[in-house]
């Protein structure tokens, strides 16, 4: 009788150990890159999914989603985002020490941003405007 009674306290204690753990995670909110690109829609920038034949850049070993954005004209390099998502702070940190010692041997290194697990690189392109960097941020901020 005892035996059937202990598994049982067993098993409910893993599993609301387990139930805590993922609140846990789910209080680090943790973002994706079709997050990002939504909460650039919601500010009317439109993205399109860049060629997956391109090079992505890697950091930290993760690969980049990259994104061209909707240009008004297609001509000149078009701006482009380089969304990179990582499983911990830690790992994120790591990948801003490889960004620093990667971004020196650049012509034109990106704008970066950095908001909870993801790391956001926005290539200028040819544009002349600076306006998509506030947008940008004000966006992070929505998530």
């Amino acid at each position: 009788m005892k035996k059937p009674i202990l598994t049982t306290l067993i098993l409910f204690l893993v599993l609301a150990a387990g139930g805590i753990a993922s609140v846990i995670v789910n209080d680090h909110a943790i973002i994706t890159p079709a997050q990002v690109v939504s909460a650039l829609e919601n500010k009317n920038i439109q993205l399109l999914p860049a060629n997956e034949s391109a090079d992505k850049p890697t950091l930290n070993h993760v690969p980049a989603v990259q994104y061209i954005v909707q240009p008004e004209q297609a001509t000149g390099q078009p701006e482009a985002l380089s969304i990179f998502t990582y499983a911990s702070a830690d790992a994120l940190q790591d990948a801003l020490a490889e960004l620093e010692q990667q971004i020196s041997y650049l012509d034109d290194a990106p704008a970066a941003y950095e908001h909870k697990n993801a790391l956001i690189l926005y290539w200028k392109g040819d544009s002349s405007s600076d306006s998509l960097n506030k947008i940008l941020e004000e966006a992070l901020l929505d998530l």
